[in-house]
């Protein structure tokens, strides 16, 4: 998340603005330290820590929350008062943020060019009131954030109008994109009960509401003013036609505001394509099952036929059942499709990251073959297969070498050892940790006397099942190995 903040929400914000989060941030993580110390992580004076401490609390103050203020400042150190749980302070976080980005001229700007695309500055200079030359700054300063993000848009200016230009899927999504991360929609409950989604019928989609009701206002805005999806093709509109059939109600088709049934009918389908893309909690595992089989059906289509190519090479090496392989090709089929039509590679950190994890590596790596070998047309291949392979790695089953071997030994209280498997059981999957009685073939050791074990094993004292250490530093051991064996 730091990245994408970094790259993504914390641009259209103004210095200050971004300081205030960063402090916010420190004195969470920090809970309680020196004025000097907190000076030194933001990189600023000891007095303009101060007036910065004093900034933030007058914005938190236009909250309204109940109480006052969440630091007390006194002595030369600063600490979180007591009695605020993770929650509150998400709770706050959220609220400065959208405060941040609600005043942000960056961000007011780029949410006006998104909406109204195409204008005269001299209306930007009326509806936003900002002066005609403070307008030309933001604008530059809005170019300059497109070109460091490289992203497929951009904005032109030819003397007193400004338009917004790309593709319209581009644009959409990077809408959607911008709305999502400065609202922080995914943490706020209260809004996300209290919007009613388009359509009405989608009840057991209401812990979504808000993003879906983001994500056709988008769709509504760009309809109504003449700007449709046009570039999607025969072999796109098939695929999303199996979302369609899958989900469609009549009342959604028929807000569409354009006349054109040919029209009507790419809007449909490339919102659906974006609900599965952009808010994935939505779709069930059975819906991927589901939508798998349907996709499976599609001959000669290349984003199938590679997908396919993937689901055989990954069944044939991992052992996988039916049910995970129609997952695996629908998780392949949306993001291929979306990589190589809208993906913005700078904007997703995973995607410039080599993980340390062998199995997403050793997934990696068998996906550049089939990219290579069916010459397979996609941007930048290195990113492609890394993306691909951290969201297909999840669906494979842990293999026989990477579960964690348990071994218990109770001298004094033998009846505990069912008890701490038990607990164990309840706390980490069992494809994970296995028990066996074969001490010299354990990865861990647990027992209440000291046992022979070699370096290779870790040794977990256990004497007292009413002994919460106990239980934590067990826990702690099988955490570890467990993150060991998967690397």
């Amino acid at each position: 998340m730091e990245y994408i903040m970094d790259t993504f929400s914390s641009r259209y914000l103004t210095k200050k603005q971004n300081e205030m989060l960063k402090l916010f941030t420190v004195l969470v993580t920090e809970k309680y330290l020196s004025l000097n110390k907190l000076s030194e992580r933001l990189n600023l004076t000891m007095y303009q820590t101060k007036i910065l401490l004093l900034e933030l609390e007058e914005n938190f103050e236009q909250l309204n929350f109940t109480f006052s203020s969440f630091f007390l400042l006194e002595k030369g150190t600063i600490g979180l008062i007591e009695g605020f749980n993770q929650e509150l302070l998400l709770q706050v976080f959220v609220n400065l943020k959208k405060k941040f980005f609600n005043e942000s001229p960056y961000f007011q700007l780029l949410l006006y060019l998104l909406k109204h695309r195409k204008t005269r500055v001299v209306d930007i200079s009326e509806k936003l009131m900002f002066s005609k030359s403070y307008s030309y700054k933001l604008i530059n300063r809005l170019k300059d954030i497109f070109h460091y993000q490289k992203i497929p848009i951009t904005i032109n200016s030819n003397f007193e109008s400004i338009s917004l230009e790309g593709n319209e899927m581009s644009i959409r999504t990077y809408h959607y994109l911008v709305q999502i991360m400065a609202y922080n929609i995914f943490a706020d409950s209260q809004t996300r009960v209290n919007i009613d989604l388009v359509g009405g019928h989608y009840e057991r989609l209401k812990t979504t509401k808000a993003k879906h009701d983001i994500l056709f206002s988008i769709l509504e805005n760009a309809v109504s003013r003449g700007y449709i999806i046009q570039d999607l093709d025969k072999t796109a509109i098939e695929l999303f036609a199996d979302m369609k059939e899958l989900y469609e109600e009549d009342s959604l088709t028929k807000l569409i505001p354009t006349r054109n049934m040919e029209d009507r009918e790419k809007e449909v389908a490339f919102f659906y394509f974006c609900r599965q893309l952009l808010i994935p909690e939505t779709t069930s595992r059975q819906d991927k099952i589901v939508l798998g089989k349907k996709f499976k059906e599609h001959r000669h289509n290349e984003i199938v036929d590679f997908s396919m190519n993937v689901v055989e090479t990954l069944s044939e090496k991992y052992k996988i059942n039916s049910d995970v392989e129609h997952v695996i090709l629908y998780e392949s089929v949306i993001n291929s499709w979306a990589y190589k039509n809208i993906y913005f590679e700078n904007l997703k950190g995973v995607a410039n990251q080599n993980s340390p994890n062998s199995r997403i590596h050793e997934v990696k790596q068998l996906l550049l073959e089939i990219v290579k070998n069916r010459n397979f047309q996609v941007g930048d291949r290195q990113i492609f297969a890394n993306k691909l392979a951290h969201i297909l790695s999840y669906y494979l089953p842990i293999q026989n070498n990477e579960r964690v071997t348990i071994a218990i030994s109770m001298l004094h209280h033998p009846e505990y050892v069912p008890v701490i498997q038990s607990k164990l059981l309840t706390i980490f999957n069992k494809k994970i940790i296995h028990f066996t009685s074969d001490f010299t073939d354990a990865d861990i050791l647990v027992s209440d006397g000291i046992l022979f074990h070699d370096e290779s094993q870790d040794f977990a004292f256990f004497r007292d099942i009413h002994n919460k250490d106990h239980w934590d530093n067990l826990n702690s051991i099988v955490q570890a190995r467990i993150i060991l064996k998967l690397e």
